[in-house]
């Protein structure tokens, strides 16, 4: 069942049992549509005015179009080099919107039917030939015409458009169908919906369908109050559901979209805020703070005050850990806001009541240097490494007695160790020995058991699954549910996270501790000067970089692909989200081109390494690990180095083609310099036409440090993605038609009706109707939050 089957009212009657065979047919190969419910879950993408003529843009081949003006053209001629012939009519009619031309195949007597200087309304579906919008055989009305719109059943000996005669003979199937039942004709309808539909399924197979099968539906029950209704401005669920398909005005269309969207949204709402409300029905191990413990041993030691900001996310992050019920928090914060301190308080915390903590990272690279970190802030309050097994990073330090902490053991699990390390970490997880385990998705295998897991922390939440966090969640022996802390550097609009975070906390740090560095971008535009201007500008880019090395400082060089010979597909995932790029395609730099370009050339003199997506695990850590030490100036990558990498010398940034890339990706790179004691540059090199929007998607990250305001810029450009999940991606349904970007309003509403309804009745005893549809899917995982 899809996530929109609830908003129907579920009907699983199988399409053929209601349609004429050939469009069930249809349906069920080329849109996968087999039920009713499925049917009337396929939200028209547009809808166009009988009435008016349709504008020279946004129409698409195969779309139903309209127009309507007067005739100054009526000619015909015969095909040749055809057997038989076929005789074409060309009807060109002057209209609001410019010249519009109607063809008609083996259709003679329209010649005879229409005449020159008659006004002519004209409905049938889109032919785009060499940027031409014509409209063949269509149906049509001559204004002084009494009988109605004329239409014809010829079929064209044009192999070309036989399918649109086969879309004509279903649409008069379904019209005869309709106004049998006493409704009014499809073409006679005001408002035409625009329906999902594919080369050999038209959207007027999809309408007539549509017309045919609605009726069929039971009355869909109403789900909320008449005072609900009232306060949020809402129509009738039934009147609205029926509305979406064909509207009689666009007033009633207006009221069934708003009705309909807001369903969606308390839908999200309530599925997230029951599947909270179930969570915080089970048992956790609680982890009250100590006064004595190694959480404010650590505070003391800091070298730094805590910002106001990471005090206040300590205390809610600590009053969740004192709960004896499984609780939910995503932190999100700035690169370099201090995520990774406020995360080993909240394990100190957890430790210190007797617990264990995992660690959770995307790749080995980071879980490492994670590991480094927590090692460095602990200092003498962590037992030195290798006193534990499996602990393969951090220097030796022998535990400081005086602070009267008992010092925490540290290890670090990823699937390169070798097995004999990996053997005794695992020893140490389920005998207790260890306290915090740092790990990779080896942490998820199954041979990996906790003694007492209190807390699990995954960083960069967005490179997990939902299933692998459950898996983490179930790594206690009892029925108990660890505490779950997801943290973030990518700030997530406010809409996104109701509708994909709701059933979590939300904790934010938006204060850069004192010391951190700034960063300043600059645009490095290429695309309006001549070759020697060009070259100028790009020693001067080498430069710069040679400066910032001498001066003790290191340098990314970012590009987007790999190999420039091979398909670039960072352009693929680049149009996915913002659509073509501006300006003529042009192949992208890939890194081992532009890597062998460097040595021999402008970086000769400079120690320079790569790291790509393709090397082998154990090469990538190497290089990394060289360029973190200093045995290597400038590193040459791809995009793998977009999170968690830190390298305090690291002062410049240069990343290539820069329009190929996103607002919130280049914000992201940015942020792996100016980590340390020395301010950092970042040059976004761009061939771009200026005053194109990409060069202006490139001045926004330049004009502003703010993640959360370029967040909300991002979504605004691209759009909301795939915040449903995956498996509704490319949908056709209800999840189509709600947008985070124009409808917030709604989704706020919505998020303060789930609110009272929950805390009201959480049991929705009172919601029947809504608590039905709701419940089988509170618990599923169907919001895929990558």
């Amino acid at each position: 069942m899809s996530e929109t089957d609830d908003l129907a009212g579920p009907d699983d009657t199988p399409l053929a049992d209601i349609l004429p065979g050939t469009l069930a047919k249809k349906l069920a190969r080329d849109l996968e549509l087999h039920t009713l419910a499925e049917l009337l879950d396929s939200v028209p993408r547009t809808y166009r005015d009988r009435g008016q003529s349709d504008p020279a843009t946004g129409i698409s081949d195969g779309d139903p179009i309209g127009f309507s003006g007067t005739v100054f053209g009526v000619s015909d001629n015969y095909s040749r080099g055809q057997m038989p012939r076929v005789r074409t009519v060309f009807v060109t009619v002057a209209t609001d919107a410019g010249e519009r031309t109607a063809v008609f195949f083996n259709m003679t007597w329209v010649k005879h039917k229409v005449k020159t200087h008659d006004f002519i309304e004209v409905i049938g579906v889109a032919k785009i030939r060499k940027g031409k919008i014509t409209c063949v055989n269509p149906t049509f009305r001559v204004a002084s015409d009494a009988s109605g719109m004329v239409s014809d059943d010829a079929e064209p000996l044009a192999s070309e458009e036989k399918k649109e005669s086969s879309a004509k003979e279903i649409l008069d199937v379904a019209d005869e169908i309709v106004i049998g039942r006493g409704e009014q004709s499809l073409l006679e309808r005001p408002i035409l919906p625009v329906y999902p539909a594919s080369k050999k399924t038209t959207t007027w197979d999809v309408m007539s369908a549509v017309a045919i099968a609605l009726p069929l539906l039971p009355e869909i029950p109403e789900t909320l109050s008449q005072l609900d209704r009232k306060r949020f401005r809402l129509a009738p669920r039934d009147e609205s559901r029926r509305a979406l398909h064909f509207p009689q005005t666009h007033e009633q269309l207006a009221a069934a979209l708003r009705r309909v969207k807001f369903d969606v949204a308390l839908s999200v709402h309530l599925r997230l805020g029951l599947r909270r409300l179930r969570l915080e029905s089970g048992a956790a191990p609680a982890s009250p703070a100590r006064a004595d413990g190694v959480r404010e041993a650590l505070l003391e030691m800091l070298p730094y005050s805590l910002t106001s900001g990471q005090d206040e996310v300590l205390e809610e992050i600590s009053g969740d850990l004192e709960k004896s019920y499984p609780t939910a928090r995503l932190l999100q914060g700035e690169v370099g806001s201090g995520k990774t301190v406020v995360s080993l308080l909240a394990m100190c915390q957890a430790v210190d009541a007797g617990r264990q903590c995992a660690l959770l990272a995307p790749t080995e690279v980071l879980a490492a240097q994670h590991e480094r970190a927590l090692r460095r802030l602990l200092r003498q309050l962590a037992r030195p490494a290798g006193s534990v097994s499996g602990t393969l990073f951090g220097d030796s330090v022998k535990p400081d007695e005086t602070t009267g902490a008992d010092p925490i053991s540290l290890a670090l699990v990823t699937g390169s160790m070798s097995t004999g390390a990996r053997r005794e970490a695992l020893l140490g997880l389920v005998n207790g020995e260890i306290d915090i385990v740092i790990g990779t998705h080896a942490l998820l295998e199954n041979s990996v058991q906790f003694f007492d897991l209190g807390l699990a922390v995954v960083d960069e939440q967005h490179r997990f699954g939902v299933d692998q966090r459950q898996k983490l969640r179930a790594k206690r022996a009892d029925d108990a549910t660890p505490h779950i802390l997801t943290m973030t550097a990518t700030p997530i609009p406010r809409t996104i996270a109701m509708m994909s975070f709701g059933d979590m906390s939300t904790s934010t740090l938006t204060e850069l501790p004192a010391g951190r560095q700034p960063v300043d971008t600059h645009v490095v535009q290429l695309g309006a000067l001549d070759p020697a201007h060009q070259q100028r500008w790009v020693e001067r880019i080498f430069d710069r970089i040679h400066e910032e090395v001498e001066d003790g400082g290191r340098a990314f060089i970012v590009a987007p692909r790999i190999d420039s010979s091979e398909p670039d597909d960072s352009e693929g995932n680049f149009q996915r989200n913002y659509g073509p790029a501006d300006g003529p395609a042009r192949p992208g730099i890939g890194v081992e081109d532009l890597f062998d370009e460097l040595v021999a050339d402008e970086l000769a003199d400079l120690r320079v390494g790569m790291v790509h997506g393709r090397l082998p695990s154990d090469v990538k850590d190497m290089t990394m690990n060289a360029f973190a030490g200093g045995q290597l100036d400038v590193l040459v990558s791809t995009t793998v180095i977009e999170v968690g990498v830190d390298v305090p010398d690291a002062t410049v940034m240069v990343i290539m083609d820069a329009e190929r890339f996103g607002i919130s990706q280049l914000h992201q790179l940015r942020g792996r310099i100016g980590r340390g004691d020395k301010p950092g540059v970042c040059l976004l090199v761009s061939t771009v036409e200026p005053g194109s929007t990409a060069e202006e998607r490139l001045k926004a990250v330049a004009e502003t440090r703010d993640g959360f305001e370029l967040s909300q810029r991002d979504l605004e450009l691209r759009g909301e993605g795939d915040v449903f999940g995956a498996r509704q991606s490319g949908g056709r349904g209800m999840n189509r038609i709600l947008s985070v970007v124009r409808d917030a309003e709604i989704i706020t509403e919505a998020s303060e009706l789930s609110t009272r309804i929950l805390s009201e009745d959480p049991e929705l005893e009172h919601y029947t109707t809504l608590g039905g549809e709701i419940d089988e899917f509170a618990e599923a995982d169907y919001l895929d939050r990558t």
